[in-house]
Order: structure tokens, then sequence, then C-alpha cells
């Protein structure tokens, strides 16, 4: 979720210091969410989107999903093309990530 808001804010060539302006908040939070190390919550990603503007909560929503939809099917693909080599902790790891 955060690269693809750091997508966004690049894309519209603004810089994490003027982000954090119009948030209210410190640059180093918007490093946080843009690298996964911080979350927002849902209130949070609704001023996020609207100081970057472009998606609306319900468009990112799906794009996010879209995206995990996509990490999953790589690393389905990935799993199935390294038969044998996983430990019984990794293939339930394996089964805890896939859809359901």
């Amino acid at each position: 979720m955060g690269r693809l808001l750091a997508q966004r804010r690049l894309s519209i060539q603004m810089s994490q210091a003027t982000l954090a302006v119009r948030l209210g908040v410190g640059q180093s939070t918007v490093s946080k969410v843009e690298r996964g190390v911080q979350r927002l919550d849902v209130l949070e990603l609704r001023r996020w989107l609207d100081a970057i503007g472009g998606a609306t909560l319900t468009d990112f929503v799906a794009l996010v999903e879209e995206c995990l939809a996509t990490q999953q099917s790589a690393w389905h693909a990935w799993s199935k093309a390294r038969p044998g080599r996983s430990s019984s902790g990794a293939q339930k790891a394996r089964r805890k990530l896939q859809p359901k």
C-alpha cells in the first residue's frame, strides 16, 4: 500500500516534505508509511488520498486488492516451481498466504 501511495505522490511531483505539511505530520511519518514501516487506519488513508488527489478510497482499495492478488499468484507460481524444497514450516506459511 505504501508503494502505491509513493508512486502516486511521485507521479504528481510532490515531495515527502510537501505531503507532510499537507497532512500535518512529519516527513519521517510519510517515509515510514511509504516504506511499509507504519500503517494507516482507514481515516488516515482517506486524508492521505485527499492530499495527493487521484483515487477515491473505494478505487484505491480495489487497486490494493488487485496488487495483492497479483502477488499471491506470483507466490503460488514460485512455490510450484520449487517442488520438494520446502520445509513443513514454509508449507504452512504458504497455505496461510494463499487466497481462500
